[in-house]
């Protein structure tokens, strides 16, 4: 990838990566309920947008025409940026700038669980245990949520997998400026 092709990715990601950090603190405002809620997933909407449009500059400095390897190139690069810098930014917020915010969403985690469990059937004394289980866990310590970064990161692939191949655009062999 050429140098201006990688300022490119790398402009988007951070540029993806601050709009991620201003939506996670938006949610935070709201409070756990929102923070937790169906509208946190407009963010990685957002993110896909600037992938795709990463993507979309690096073709079209590269006269229209972008193979789909330096594609998903471009696309994964945006991911990893931003994924990178919204996962360091919550894992600050919840361990060092808002405790007691950490213990509310802890909670709500395991409230959201056990409904799960429910739902799933689970018999009430198994129920009980796994609950017991995750209330001595702190969900948000920096290995485990550099686990889910890497979850992250896998789902993340197979989105730009399919960025990559609606953008790309092989160069014509042959021209028929000539003939």
């Amino acid at each position: 990838m050429s140098l201006k092709r990688q300022h490119i990715a790398l402009t988007y990601g951070c540029i993806a990566g601050a709009c991620m950090i201003i939506f996670t603190i938006i949610l935070y405002c709201g409070g756990v309920n929102v923070y937790l809620g169906g509208m946190a997933y407009l963010g990685y909407a957002i993110m896909i947008g600037l992938s795709a449009a990463a993507a979309l500059a690096v073709k079209k400095s590269g006269d229209g025409y972008l193979d789909f390897q330096l594609a998903l190139k471009t696309s994964f690069t945006v991911f990893v940026i931003a994924l990178a810098m919204q996962t360091l930014f919550t894992w600050l917020l919840l361990n060092f700038f808002d405790l007691h915010f950490k213990e509310l969403v802890a909670k709500a985690n395991l409230q959201k669980l056990e409904e799960y469990l429910r739902k799933m059937g689970m018999p009430e004394d198994r129920l009980d245990q796994a609950i017991s289980e995750e209330k001595g866990k702190d969900q948000f310590t920096i290995k485990l949520m550099i686990m889910g970064l890497a979850f992250s990161y896998i789902v993340h692939f197979i989105i730009a997998l399919v960025i990559a191949a609606i953008v790309k655009k092989k160069k014509p062999v042959f021209t028929d400026a000539g003939i």
